[in-house]
């Protein structure tokens, strides 16, 4: 397992930047794979708002997956800001930014819970057995000694949340937990190339003046604000001021999902957290987030955690 006595404090890593994250106030576990995949592990809540500064000279291949908590990062490459990263809760990351300064910000009160892996780019080719062509499109830059930055975000899916919950609550200890861990990364690994790359086949995104863009958020927090009673899409459109049809468009634009994904998504990491409180049984929380009934929250969190409630809280508890 990761959150009690497996994992550890920073040591041999390969990534010198990973020292910026070792004195968080909160959890943080480490561990190194025989695979060449390292694992960091962070649990905890910001006591302020602050700004991470770190140097990437040799970068790792990065997978990210924010669970919680609220922030953003910057890269910095050749004197000008190249990307801004959303480190928002529910979203992952794929990140590749070698000879560069990254800025990391993170805000007080918000509690962060966020599993990233770190892989080199030659470890990466020898899991497609060394070959440059069986490796993804997108990604075949990162071999080169001018390669360009990689960074690419998606959402959370039920896939990878199930596997994610499985890493940090790992049944079990020493070398079978290694073996578990390596595997489970594997796993995480090609979820993630799986759907940049089904989400890299889809359509150019619809472009969006900034007012527009500025509804289209709008209207993503009246339903998160709004979940226990959400509007339906067209009272929605008609309150931030723009069409149903552009409203569809620009959230899978934006956030690359529709507004009931949103919505789910967003009900069930709320599920997830009150569950892990233990202050209000499963009838309650189905009633506190705005479902029908007992039976429809159920179906909802199984459809998405691959679990029922039930079962999901044994694992956390």
């Amino acid at each position: 397992m990761l959150t009690k006595d497996a994992g550890s404090q920073l040591i041999d890593t390969s990534w010198n930047f990973l020292n910026t994250f070792g004195n968080v106030t909160g959890m943080f576990r480490h561990v190194s794979l025989s695979c060449g995949v390292e694992i960091s592990f962070m649990d905890y809540v910001a006591k302020e708002t602050s700004t991470a500064d770190f140097e990437i000279d040799s970068a790792p291949l990065e997978f990210s997956f924010h669970m919680n908590g609220k922030g953003y990062g910057s890269i910095i490459r050749g004197g000008r800001e190249t990307a801004v990263l959303d480190g928002s809760s529910g979203r992952s990351l794929v990140t590749y930014n070698p000879l560069s300064r990254c800025s990391v910000r993170t805000f007080a009160g918000e509690h962060y819970r966020i599993l990233n892996l770190y892989v080199s780019p030659m470890r990466f080719l020898e899991y497609f057995g060394g070959e440059e062509e069986y490796v993804p499109e997108s990604f075949r830059s990162i071999f080169r000694k001018d390669a360009a930055s990689i960074n690419i975000s998606t959402l959370l899916s039920p896939s990878v949340r199930v596997v994610l919950d499985q890493i940090i609550n790992s049944p079990y200890k020493g070398a079978l937990n290694r073996l578990f861990l390596e595997s489970k990364s594997m796993e995480l690994m090609v979820h993630i190339l799986r759907e940049v790359q089904h989400s890299l086949s889809l359509p150019k995104a619809l472009k969006l003046c900034r007012g527009d863009e500025e509804r289209i958020r709008e209207a993503r927090e009246i339903l998160i604000a709004e979940m226990d009673s959400p509007p339906a899409l067209d009272e929605l459109s008609k309150r931030v001021g723009i069409n149903s049809t552009k409203l569809k468009k620009g959230f899978r634009s934006l956030f690359n999902s529709t507004p009931y994904s949103i919505l789910r998504n967003e009900r069930m990491r709320h599920a997830e957290a009150l569950l892990a409180e233990d202050r209000m049984n499963i009838t309650e929380i189905s009633h506190h987030l705005g479902f029908s009934d007992t039976s429809h929250f159920i179906r909802e969190f199984v459809k998405f955690y691959g679990t029922t409630p039930g079962r999901f809280f044994k694992t956390i508890s």
